[in-house]
């Protein structure tokens, strides 16, 4: 359900701890489409710097809308970001 995740992102976006950046990380290598988009998003939030490797990597995801999420996700962590 999108109003779940939307809620669970917010939850996860203002909890601190090293521990929640992991298990977004590790969730967003088992996740799909929208799932995975709301996680791409909670870590450019968090401003995660360990997100950035696989974040660069989904820049060039098929699906375009993962892309762009990457992309913005990348910038909020990385603003001199290239791609």
């Amino acid at each position: 359900n999108r109003e779940i995740l939307e809620k669970a992102a917010k939850q996860l976006e203002r909890m601190p701890g090293r521990e929640v950046d992991s298990a977004l990380l590790d969730a967003l290598a088992a996740t799909q489409r929208t799932v995975r988009i709301g996680i791409i998003n909670t870590l450019g939030n968090r401003q995660v710097f360990r997100a950035r490797v696989p974040l660069k990597a989904l820049v060039t995801d098929p699906d375009p809308a993962t892309a762009e999420a990457a992309r913005a996700a990348f910038a909020k962590i990385d603003a001199h970001a290239e791609f």
